[in-house]
Protein backbone atom coordinates (compact mmCIF):
# COMPACT_ATOMS: atom_id res chain seq x y z
CA UNK A 1 0.00 0.00 0.00
CA UNK A 2 1.04 3.42 -0.96
CA UNK A 3 0.62 6.94 1.47
CA UNK A 4 0.32 10.42 -0.11
CA UNK A 5 1.61 12.91 2.01
CA UNK A 6 0.98 16.84 1.20
CA UNK A 7 4.46 18.70 2.35
CA UNK A 8 2.47 21.95 2.28
CA UNK A 9 -0.20 23.45 3.88
CA UNK A 10 -3.04 21.50 2.61
CA UNK A 11 -6.08 24.24 3.20
CA UNK A 12 -4.87 26.55 0.42
CA UNK A 13 -5.91 27.50 -2.96
CA UNK A 14 -3.43 24.60 -3.83
CA UNK A 15 -5.64 21.54 -2.03
CA UNK A 16 -7.10 20.28 -5.18
CA UNK A 17 -3.53 19.40 -6.31
CA UNK A 18 -3.43 16.71 -3.59
CA UNK A 19 -6.83 15.87 -4.52
CA UNK A 20 -6.19 14.85 -7.98
CA UNK A 21 -2.99 12.78 -7.18
CA UNK A 22 -5.46 11.06 -4.76
CA UNK A 23 -8.33 10.09 -7.54
CA UNK A 24 -5.33 9.43 -10.33
CA UNK A 25 -3.78 7.20 -7.96
CA UNK A 26 -7.18 5.55 -6.90
CA UNK A 27 -8.02 4.86 -10.23
CA UNK A 28 -4.67 3.05 -11.13
CA UNK A 29 -3.85 1.12 -7.75
CA UNK A 30 -6.76 0.52 -6.50
CA UNK A 31 -9.14 2.35 -3.24
CA UNK A 32 -8.01 0.48 -0.65
CA UNK A 33 -4.09 0.63 -1.58
CA UNK A 34 -4.19 4.37 -1.49
CA UNK A 35 -4.16 6.27 2.73
CA UNK A 36 -3.56 9.99 2.09
CA UNK A 37 -1.59 11.24 5.31
CA UNK A 38 -0.74 15.10 7.02
CA UNK A 39 1.25 15.81 9.81
CA UNK A 40 -1.14 14.82 12.64
CA UNK A 41 -1.44 11.15 11.05
CA UNK A 42 1.76 10.44 8.84
CA UNK A 43 3.30 8.69 12.09
CA UNK A 44 0.36 6.24 12.84
CA UNK A 45 -0.08 5.22 9.29
CA UNK A 46 3.73 4.65 8.85
CA UNK A 47 3.69 2.87 12.30
CA UNK A 48 0.88 0.06 11.20
CA UNK A 49 3.43 -1.68 9.58
CA UNK A 50 0.86 -1.68 6.00
CA UNK A 51 2.25 0.47 3.92
CA UNK A 52 5.50 0.03 1.52
CA UNK A 53 5.33 2.79 -0.06
CA UNK A 54 5.43 7.02 1.13
CA UNK A 55 5.10 9.54 -2.05
CA UNK A 56 5.77 13.38 -0.55
CA UNK A 57 4.26 15.65 -2.80
CA UNK A 58 4.74 20.01 -3.11
CA UNK A 59 8.10 20.07 -1.29
CA UNK A 60 7.20 23.25 0.50
CA UNK A 61 7.45 23.79 4.41
CA UNK A 62 8.82 19.63 4.43
CA UNK A 63 8.68 18.78 7.95
CA UNK A 64 12.34 16.59 7.81
CA UNK A 65 12.17 15.76 11.63
CA UNK A 66 8.86 13.82 10.50
CA UNK A 67 10.02 12.31 7.54
CA UNK A 68 13.50 11.22 9.17
CA UNK A 69 11.31 9.48 11.68
CA UNK A 70 9.12 7.59 9.68
CA UNK A 71 11.84 6.59 6.86
CA UNK A 72 12.78 3.61 8.19
CA UNK A 73 9.25 2.20 8.11
CA UNK A 74 8.76 2.38 4.21
CA UNK A 75 11.18 0.63 1.40
CA UNK A 76 10.73 3.23 -1.07
CA UNK A 77 10.47 7.03 -0.29
CA UNK A 78 8.96 9.25 -3.14
CA UNK A 79 9.29 12.89 -3.28
CA UNK A 80 7.79 15.38 -6.42
CA UNK A 81 8.44 18.74 -6.13
CA UNK A 82 5.78 21.22 -7.25
CA UNK A 83 7.51 24.33 -7.04
CA UNK A 84 10.71 24.11 -8.70
CA UNK A 85 12.89 26.15 -9.49
CA UNK A 86 12.01 28.58 -7.36
CA UNK A 87 12.82 26.41 -3.92
CA UNK A 88 15.26 24.54 -5.83
CA UNK A 89 18.08 25.78 -3.35
CA UNK A 90 16.01 24.56 -0.73
CA UNK A 91 14.54 21.45 -2.11
CA UNK A 92 18.02 20.23 -3.15
CA UNK A 93 18.89 19.56 0.54
CA UNK A 94 15.98 17.24 0.82
CA UNK A 95 17.82 14.53 -1.62
CA UNK A 96 19.37 12.63 1.01
CA UNK A 97 15.87 11.45 2.39
CA UNK A 98 14.77 10.06 -0.35
CA UNK A 99 15.15 7.34 -2.79
CA UNK A 100 13.67 9.08 -5.64
CA UNK A 101 13.11 12.58 -6.40
CA UNK A 102 10.64 14.43 -9.47
CA UNK A 103 11.05 17.70 -10.19
CA UNK A 104 8.40 19.88 -12.37
CA UNK A 105 11.33 21.42 -13.69
CA UNK A 106 13.86 19.90 -15.81
CA UNK A 107 16.65 22.22 -15.22
CA UNK A 108 16.96 20.79 -11.62
CA UNK A 109 17.30 17.51 -12.23
CA UNK A 110 20.99 17.82 -11.64
CA UNK A 111 20.70 19.02 -8.19
CA UNK A 112 18.81 15.80 -6.80
CA UNK A 113 22.45 14.31 -6.50
CA UNK A 114 21.39 11.45 -9.25
CA UNK A 115 18.02 10.89 -7.80
CA UNK A 116 16.17 13.59 -10.12
CA UNK A 117 13.99 12.93 -12.06
CA UNK A 118 11.85 15.57 -14.77
CA UNK A 119 7.67 15.19 -14.15
CA UNK A 120 5.88 17.89 -14.56
CA UNK A 121 2.48 18.45 -13.39
CA UNK A 122 -0.78 16.85 -15.22
CA UNK A 123 -4.80 17.49 -15.14
CA UNK A 124 -7.95 15.41 -13.96
CA UNK A 125 -10.60 14.56 -15.36
CA UNK A 126 -12.89 14.80 -12.71
CA UNK A 127 -11.49 18.29 -11.78
CA UNK A 128 -10.88 19.66 -15.25
CA UNK A 129 -12.76 18.22 -18.18
CA UNK A 130 -15.03 20.42 -19.70
CA UNK A 131 -16.86 19.96 -22.92
CA UNK A 132 -15.73 22.14 -25.62
CA UNK A 133 -18.33 25.06 -26.20
CA UNK A 134 -19.20 26.69 -30.03
CA UNK A 135 -17.54 29.53 -30.05
CA UNK A 136 -21.51 31.14 -30.15
CA UNK A 137 -22.17 29.33 -26.64
CA UNK A 138 -19.14 31.33 -25.05
CA UNK A 139 -19.72 34.09 -22.66
CA UNK A 140 -16.62 35.47 -23.43
CA UNK A 141 -13.63 36.27 -26.25
CA UNK A 142 -10.83 36.33 -24.30
CA UNK A 143 -9.75 35.38 -20.24
CA UNK A 144 -6.65 35.79 -18.18
CA UNK A 145 -6.59 35.09 -14.81
CA UNK A 146 -3.21 35.53 -12.80
CA UNK A 147 -1.13 37.27 -10.23
CA UNK A 148 0.11 40.17 -11.87
CA UNK A 149 3.86 39.96 -12.07
CA UNK A 150 5.49 42.75 -13.58
CA UNK A 151 5.69 40.62 -17.35
CA UNK A 152 2.67 39.75 -17.28
CA UNK A 153 1.51 43.49 -16.06
CA UNK A 154 3.28 44.60 -19.82
CA UNK A 155 2.02 41.72 -21.90
CA UNK A 156 -1.87 42.27 -21.01
CA UNK A 157 -1.34 46.18 -21.04
CA UNK A 158 -0.79 45.44 -24.70
CA UNK A 159 -3.62 43.05 -25.49
CA UNK A 160 -6.04 44.96 -24.18
CA UNK A 161 -5.11 47.89 -26.12
CA UNK A 162 -5.45 45.64 -29.02
CA UNK A 163 -8.41 44.41 -28.17
CA UNK A 164 -11.09 47.55 -26.70
CA UNK A 165 -14.30 45.56 -27.90
CA UNK A 166 -14.00 42.11 -27.06
CA UNK A 167 -15.91 40.58 -24.17
CA UNK A 168 -13.24 40.00 -21.56
CA UNK A 169 -12.88 38.03 -18.29
CA UNK A 170 -9.83 39.25 -16.53
CA UNK A 171 -9.02 37.75 -12.92
CA UNK A 172 -5.72 40.03 -11.45
CA UNK A 173 -4.92 39.70 -7.81
CA UNK A 174 -1.93 41.08 -6.18
CA UNK A 175 -0.56 40.97 -3.38
CA UNK A 176 1.28 43.02 -0.40
CA UNK A 177 4.90 42.55 -2.58
CA UNK A 178 3.55 43.93 -6.11
CA UNK A 179 2.40 47.52 -6.70
CA UNK A 180 -0.52 48.24 -7.63
CA UNK A 181 -2.64 47.27 -10.89
CA UNK A 182 -2.54 50.67 -14.03
CA UNK A 183 -5.82 52.20 -14.43
CA UNK A 184 -6.19 50.46 -17.51
CA UNK A 185 -6.51 47.05 -16.08
CA UNK A 186 -7.60 47.63 -12.32
CA UNK A 187 -10.64 49.52 -14.44
CA UNK A 188 -11.64 45.99 -16.15
CA UNK A 189 -10.89 43.18 -13.68
CA UNK A 190 -11.47 41.20 -10.53
CA UNK A 191 -8.45 41.66 -7.90
CA UNK A 192 -9.12 39.07 -5.89
CA UNK A 193 -8.55 35.08 -6.22
CA UNK A 194 -11.42 32.49 -7.33
CA UNK A 195 -11.51 29.40 -6.77
CA UNK A 196 -9.99 26.75 -8.78
CA UNK A 197 -13.34 25.26 -10.20
CA UNK A 198 -14.26 28.89 -11.24
CA UNK A 199 -10.91 29.40 -12.93
CA UNK A 200 -11.83 26.11 -14.95
CA UNK A 201 -15.38 27.15 -15.79
CA UNK A 202 -14.38 30.97 -16.79
CA UNK A 203 -12.16 29.02 -19.21
CA UNK A 204 -14.31 27.15 -20.53
CA UNK A 205 -16.97 29.47 -21.02
CA UNK A 206 -13.86 31.57 -22.99
CA UNK A 207 -13.42 31.31 -26.44
CA UNK A 208 -9.63 31.87 -26.04
CA UNK A 209 -7.56 31.53 -22.48
CA UNK A 210 -4.33 33.49 -22.72
CA UNK A 211 -1.24 31.78 -20.58
CA UNK A 212 1.53 34.07 -19.13
CA UNK A 213 4.23 32.31 -17.31
CA UNK A 214 5.61 33.78 -13.69
CA UNK A 215 8.98 35.78 -13.83
CA UNK A 216 9.57 36.65 -10.31
CA UNK A 217 12.22 35.32 -7.88
CA UNK A 218 10.55 34.24 -4.27
CA UNK A 219 13.41 32.29 -3.36
CA UNK A 220 16.95 32.50 -4.67
CA UNK A 221 17.73 34.47 -7.58
CA UNK A 222 15.44 31.89 -10.09
CA UNK A 223 13.15 33.99 -11.02
CA UNK A 224 11.65 31.72 -14.53
CA UNK A 225 10.42 27.95 -15.05
CA UNK A 226 11.89 26.23 -17.93
CA UNK A 227 8.63 24.21 -18.80
CA UNK A 228 5.23 24.57 -18.48
CA UNK A 229 3.34 24.56 -14.93
CA UNK A 230 -0.25 22.85 -13.94
CA UNK A 231 -2.10 25.28 -15.92
CA UNK A 232 -1.12 24.27 -19.54
CA UNK A 233 -2.51 21.00 -18.89
CA UNK A 234 -5.74 21.98 -17.06
CA UNK A 235 -6.51 24.76 -19.26
CA UNK A 236 -5.80 22.12 -22.40
CA UNK A 237 -8.26 19.57 -20.76
CA UNK A 238 -10.77 22.83 -20.00
CA UNK A 239 -12.10 23.12 -23.58
CA UNK A 240 -10.68 26.40 -24.57
CA UNK A 241 -8.42 27.26 -27.32
CA UNK A 242 -5.04 28.17 -25.59
CA UNK A 243 -2.49 31.15 -26.08
CA UNK A 244 0.80 30.79 -24.34
CA UNK A 245 3.35 33.12 -23.75
CA UNK A 246 6.69 31.06 -24.16
CA UNK A 247 9.35 32.86 -21.61
CA UNK A 248 12.95 33.46 -22.58
CA UNK A 249 15.06 30.19 -21.26
CA UNK A 250 12.03 27.95 -21.70
CA UNK A 251 12.48 25.23 -24.25
CA UNK A 252 9.71 24.60 -26.49
CA UNK A 253 10.02 21.16 -27.10
CA UNK A 254 8.42 21.07 -23.44
CA UNK A 255 5.00 22.08 -24.78
CA UNK A 256 5.13 20.31 -28.55
CA UNK A 257 3.52 17.17 -26.47
CA UNK A 258 -0.10 18.94 -26.02
CA UNK A 259 -1.71 20.03 -29.60
CA UNK A 260 -3.86 22.69 -30.85
CA UNK A 261 -1.65 25.21 -28.56
CA UNK A 262 -0.57 28.36 -29.99
CA UNK A 263 2.72 29.36 -28.48
CA UNK A 264 3.82 33.19 -28.81
CA UNK A 265 7.22 34.66 -28.00
CA UNK A 266 6.50 38.11 -27.60
CA UNK A 267 3.74 40.44 -27.44
CA UNK A 268 3.90 40.56 -30.91
CA UNK A 269 2.59 37.15 -31.50
CA UNK A 270 0.26 36.57 -28.65
CA UNK A 271 -2.10 39.58 -30.40
CA UNK A 272 -1.26 38.00 -33.46
CA UNK A 273 -2.49 34.33 -31.88
CA UNK A 274 -5.56 35.94 -30.09
CA UNK A 275 -6.91 37.64 -33.25
CA UNK A 276 -6.60 34.58 -35.27
CA UNK A 277 -8.09 32.54 -32.75
CA UNK A 278 -11.31 35.09 -32.37
CA UNK A 279 -11.63 35.74 -35.93
CA UNK A 280 -11.55 31.97 -37.19
CA UNK A 281 -14.14 29.69 -35.22
CA UNK A 282 -13.61 26.74 -37.01
CA UNK A 283 -9.72 27.27 -35.95
CA UNK A 284 -10.52 27.46 -32.28
CA UNK A 285 -12.74 24.85 -31.97
CA UNK A 286 -9.89 22.27 -34.00
CA UNK A 287 -7.49 23.96 -31.44
CA UNK A 288 -9.45 23.48 -28.22
CA UNK A 289 -10.32 19.62 -29.52
CA UNK A 290 -6.67 18.74 -30.33
CA UNK A 291 -5.73 19.94 -26.79
CA UNK A 292 -8.09 17.87 -24.89
CA UNK A 293 -7.18 14.79 -27.08
CA UNK A 294 -3.24 15.29 -26.08
CA UNK A 295 -4.27 15.54 -22.71
CA UNK A 296 -6.28 12.81 -22.22
CA UNK A 297 -4.07 10.61 -23.46
CA UNK A 298 -0.95 11.58 -21.78
CA UNK A 299 -1.15 14.32 -19.29
CA UNK A 300 -3.01 13.16 -16.46
CA UNK A 301 -2.99 12.25 -13.35
CA UNK A 302 -2.60 8.81 -13.70
CA UNK A 303 -0.17 8.85 -16.48
CA UNK A 304 2.40 10.52 -13.98
CA UNK A 305 2.13 7.77 -11.34
CA UNK A 306 2.36 5.26 -14.28
CA UNK A 307 5.89 6.97 -14.52
CA UNK A 308 6.81 7.19 -11.41
CA UNK A 309 5.56 3.45 -10.79
CA UNK A 310 8.13 2.53 -13.64
CA UNK A 311 11.01 4.47 -12.34
CA UNK A 312 10.64 3.42 -9.13
CA UNK A 313 9.14 0.19 -9.02
CA UNK A 314 7.76 1.03 -5.97
CA UNK A 315 5.27 -1.40 -4.63
CA UNK A 316 1.30 0.33 -4.37
CA UNK A 317 -0.45 -2.87 -4.60
CA UNK A 318 -2.27 -4.47 -1.60
CA UNK A 319 0.03 -7.06 0.74
CA UNK A 320 -1.25 -8.85 3.80
CA UNK A 321 0.33 -7.01 6.62
CA UNK A 322 3.27 -8.65 7.89
CA UNK A 323 3.37 -10.08 11.34
CA UNK A 324 5.36 -7.80 14.06
CA UNK A 325 7.71 -9.52 16.60
CA UNK A 326 8.57 -7.69 19.40
CA UNK A 327 11.98 -7.68 19.98
CA UNK A 328 13.95 -6.50 23.25
CA UNK A 329 15.16 -3.26 23.27
CA UNK A 330 18.72 -2.38 23.05
CA UNK A 331 18.42 0.68 24.89
CA UNK A 332 16.31 2.19 27.55
CA UNK A 333 13.14 3.56 26.78
CA UNK A 334 13.28 7.42 26.12
CA UNK A 335 10.94 9.54 27.77
CA UNK A 336 10.41 13.20 27.43
CA UNK A 337 9.06 15.45 30.46
CA UNK A 338 7.47 18.57 29.73
CA UNK A 339 6.50 20.39 32.06
CA UNK A 340 7.05 24.43 33.77
CA UNK A 341 10.23 23.77 36.28
CA UNK A 342 12.11 20.76 37.71
CA UNK A 343 13.66 19.85 41.50
CA UNK A 344 17.26 21.65 40.02
CA UNK A 345 15.14 25.04 39.69
CA UNK A 346 14.87 27.58 42.38
CA UNK A 347 11.18 28.19 42.04
CA UNK A 348 9.13 24.63 42.40
CA UNK A 349 5.99 23.45 44.33
CA UNK A 350 4.89 19.92 44.34
CA UNK A 351 5.10 18.19 40.59
CA UNK A 352 8.82 18.34 40.93
CA UNK A 353 9.08 15.73 43.46
CA UNK A 354 6.85 13.76 41.90
CA UNK A 355 8.82 13.81 38.58
CA UNK A 356 11.68 13.14 40.96
CA UNK A 357 10.96 10.18 42.27
CA UNK A 358 9.40 8.86 38.74
CA UNK A 359 12.77 9.43 37.72
CA UNK A 360 14.69 7.53 40.71
CA UNK A 361 11.74 4.64 40.64
CA UNK A 362 12.44 4.16 36.82
CA UNK A 363 15.96 5.04 36.06
CA UNK A 364 17.23 1.56 35.12
CA UNK A 365 14.44 1.37 32.85
CA UNK A 366 13.83 4.70 31.35
CA UNK A 367 16.15 7.24 30.08
CA UNK A 368 14.23 11.05 31.28
CA UNK A 369 14.90 14.03 29.53
CA UNK A 370 12.71 17.62 30.71
CA UNK A 371 11.33 20.31 28.06
CA UNK A 372 11.29 24.04 30.00
CA UNK A 373 10.16 27.01 28.47
CA UNK A 374 11.03 30.37 30.37
CA UNK A 375 11.54 33.92 28.94
CA UNK A 376 13.41 33.82 25.84
CA UNK A 377 14.66 30.64 25.79
CA UNK A 378 13.21 26.84 25.49
CA UNK A 379 15.90 24.07 27.33
CA UNK A 380 16.21 19.88 26.84
CA UNK A 381 17.73 18.96 30.04
CA UNK A 382 18.90 15.22 31.72
CA UNK A 383 17.36 13.50 34.09
CA UNK A 384 19.69 15.56 36.35
CA UNK A 385 19.23 18.37 35.28
CA UNK A 386 22.34 19.17 33.00
CA UNK A 387 21.29 20.83 30.03
CA UNK A 388 22.11 19.54 26.84
CA UNK A 389 20.56 22.27 24.55
CA UNK A 390 19.12 25.51 24.66
CA UNK A 391 17.15 27.39 22.04
CA UNK A 392 16.14 31.18 21.82
CA UNK A 393 12.55 31.98 21.36
CA UNK A 394 10.67 34.78 21.47
CA UNK A 395 9.08 35.66 24.45
CA UNK A 396 5.06 34.87 25.29
CA UNK A 397 2.41 35.58 27.30
CA UNK A 398 3.15 31.72 29.14
CA UNK A 399 -0.52 31.87 30.36
CA UNK A 400 -2.25 32.48 26.81
CA UNK A 401 -0.40 30.24 24.16
CA UNK A 402 -2.53 28.09 21.76
CA UNK A 403 -0.34 27.62 18.88
CA UNK A 404 3.40 28.88 18.61
CA UNK A 405 5.21 27.93 15.30
CA UNK A 406 8.78 28.53 17.11
CA UNK A 407 8.27 25.99 19.68
CA UNK A 408 6.19 23.52 17.75
CA UNK A 409 9.35 23.31 15.79
CA UNK A 410 11.93 23.19 18.10
CA UNK A 411 9.97 20.50 20.01
CA UNK A 412 9.47 18.44 17.15
CA UNK A 413 12.97 18.57 15.89
CA UNK A 414 13.99 17.32 19.59
CA UNK A 415 11.63 14.60 19.43
CA UNK A 416 13.37 13.15 16.36
CA UNK A 417 16.73 13.82 17.63
CA UNK A 418 16.80 12.65 20.54
CA UNK A 419 13.80 9.57 19.28
CA UNK A 420 11.74 9.82 22.39
CA UNK A 421 9.45 7.16 22.68
CA UNK A 422 6.98 8.36 24.96
CA UNK A 423 6.21 12.38 26.09
CA UNK A 424 4.82 12.81 29.64
CA UNK A 425 3.22 16.30 30.25
CA UNK A 426 3.42 17.23 33.52
CA UNK A 427 2.07 20.92 32.67
CA UNK A 428 1.03 23.28 29.53
CA UNK A 429 1.91 25.94 31.80
CA UNK A 430 4.50 28.30 30.31
CA UNK A 431 4.16 26.00 26.73
CA UNK A 432 2.24 26.45 23.83
CA UNK A 433 -0.86 24.26 24.24
CA UNK A 434 -0.57 22.70 21.36
CA UNK A 435 2.75 20.59 21.86
CA UNK A 436 0.42 17.39 22.73
CA UNK A 437 -0.47 17.46 19.10
CA UNK A 438 2.91 17.75 17.98
CA UNK A 439 4.01 14.94 20.16
CA UNK A 440 1.09 12.69 18.97
CA UNK A 441 1.90 13.71 15.12
CA UNK A 442 5.74 12.56 15.78
CA UNK A 443 4.25 9.21 16.57
CA UNK A 444 5.52 9.19 20.16
CA UNK A 445 3.50 7.84 22.72
CA UNK A 446 1.51 10.57 24.76
CA UNK A 447 1.03 10.78 28.39
CA UNK A 448 -1.11 13.50 30.31
CA UNK A 449 -0.87 14.00 34.49
CA UNK A 450 -3.28 16.39 35.61
CA UNK A 451 -1.56 18.59 38.58
CA UNK A 452 -4.41 21.14 39.18
CA UNK A 453 -6.92 22.62 37.22
CA UNK A 454 -5.24 25.41 35.42
CA UNK A 455 -6.70 24.06 31.84
CA UNK A 456 -10.15 25.21 33.07
CA UNK A 457 -9.05 28.00 36.37
CA UNK A 458 -7.02 30.30 36.43
CA UNK A 459 -6.55 29.61 39.88
CA UNK A 460 -5.04 26.45 39.47
CA UNK A 461 -7.68 25.16 42.30
CA UNK A 462 -11.98 24.48 42.58
CA UNK A 463 -12.56 27.18 44.65
CA UNK A 464 -15.43 30.00 44.24
CA UNK A 465 -14.95 33.55 44.65
CA UNK A 466 -15.51 33.23 48.21
CA UNK A 467 -12.11 31.14 47.91
CA UNK A 468 -14.65 28.22 48.97
CA UNK A 469 -14.76 24.67 47.63
CA UNK A 470 -18.82 24.23 46.75
CA UNK A 471 -18.94 20.85 45.11
CA UNK A 472 -22.14 21.55 42.87
CA UNK A 473 -20.18 24.79 41.46
CA UNK A 474 -18.17 23.28 39.28
CA UNK A 475 -19.57 20.74 37.07
CA UNK A 476 -18.77 22.26 33.79
CA UNK A 477 -15.89 24.29 32.07
CA UNK A 478 -18.97 27.10 31.50
CA UNK A 479 -19.60 26.94 35.54
CA UNK A 480 -16.18 28.10 35.75
CA UNK A 481 -15.96 30.46 33.07
CA UNK A 482 -18.55 32.24 35.45
CA UNK A 483 -17.22 32.08 38.50
CA UNK A 484 -13.63 33.61 37.29
CA UNK A 485 -15.80 36.37 35.18
CA UNK A 486 -17.54 37.26 38.84
CA UNK A 487 -14.39 36.63 40.61
CA UNK A 488 -11.43 38.65 38.74
CA UNK A 489 -12.91 39.68 35.88
CA UNK A 490 -11.73 37.11 33.66
CA UNK A 491 -13.59 37.05 29.99
CA UNK A 492 -15.33 33.85 29.40
CA UNK A 493 -13.31 31.20 27.62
Amino acid sequence: MAIIYNTNHTHNPNAYLTLAIQRAAEELFGKENIVVADNMSLASAAASGQHDTLLCIDGQRINQALIRRVRPAFKTVILWTFEDPFMQEINGQLAPLFDHVFTNDPASVSVYQGKGHYLPLAASPSLHERSVRAAADCEYDLFFAGTMWPNRVRTLRRVLASFPDVRLKLVCPGNEYLPPLPDDIAALALQRPVSHEAFIDFANASAVTLTMFRDYASHGDVSQATAPGPRYFELGLAGTAQVVEVARGMDVEHFRSVDGVHLAHDDDEVVESIARLLRDHELRQDSALAAQKSVIGQHLYAHRLQFIREVTQAEFTCHAPASVVPTPRRNRLRVLMCTHSTIHEQVWGGVEVYQRELCSFLGREVEFFFWLRRGTNCRLLSANGHELERFDIAECSWDDVVCDAQEEMLFSSVLSQYNIDVVHFQHLGHHALSLPLIAKASGAGVLFSAHDFWLVSSRYNLLNQEMRHVEDQFGSVLAMDIMLKQAEGIEYG
